[in-house]
């Protein structure tokens, strides 16, 4: 099993990286993982210096840059269609995550077999990072059997035929599409921090 960690990335959000390369970093008794980021022409980030920020030498790490983009749900397919994992997490750029992330996921998708094909949380703090006071708020997800969607993992073969749309919240728009159609969705707890800073792709 190939867990692959996709990142949408930009130069502009470098310093907010490297905060969530740090917790990539930090992974404990993490199953094979490989990161792929897919960026703006102007962002000098390369491949070395994300496998530098991350220290873990047995892992590939792919970097694909062009000058525009139609939409970040373009950027959201182009990265997985470089990703060669079975599964897919998405590793947002500008929140945290924590150390036992890969692990847990790892363990749900063993224990449950064939019985899984979207995982994610249900709870996460959003902490504010353009007040003085930087609040955080706890958020859950209204409905039973949702799950936020930066912390979702899913298999890769779900995307083949159904490919992210230009919507606002693809992702959710995307996750809630597949479970319609019988993907079985399960929710499992690590602790997760959403940043909000003001260069949100999605307010």
């Amino acid at each position: 099993m190939l867990i692959s960690c996709a990142m949408l990335t930009t130069a502009s959000r470098s310093r907010l990286r490297s905060a969530a390369l740090a917790a990539l970093k930090a992974q404990v008794d993490v199953p094979p993982f490989e990161l792929v980021v897919v960026t703006d022409d102007d962002d000098p980030v390369t491949a070395r210096d994300l496998a530098n920020a991350i220290g873990h030498s047995a892992i590939k790490v792919l970097v694909y840059k062009r000058t525009v983009w139609s939409s970040l749900s373009e950027k959201r397919n182009v990265a997985c269609g470089f990703a060669h994992g079975d599964w897919i997490t998405f590793w947002d750029d500008d929140d945290w995550s924590s150390p036992l992330r890969l692990q847990r996921v790892a363990d749900t998708i063993i224990t449950a077999c064939e019985g899984v094909d979207l995982i994610g949380v249900q709870r996460v703090l959003w902490h504010e990072l353009t007040t003085p006071t930087r609040h955080t708020v706890e958020y859950t997800a209204p409905v039973p059997g949702y799950v936020v969607g930066g912390t979702l993992t899913f298999r890769a073969q779900l995307l083949k035929p159904h490919p992210f749309e230009d919507v606002a919240g693809d992702e959710g728009w995307w996750t809630l599409k597949r479970c319609e159609e019988g993907a079985k969705l399960a929710s499992v707890w690590f602790p997760y921090v959403a940043m909000i800073h003001g260069n949100n792709a999605l307010n």
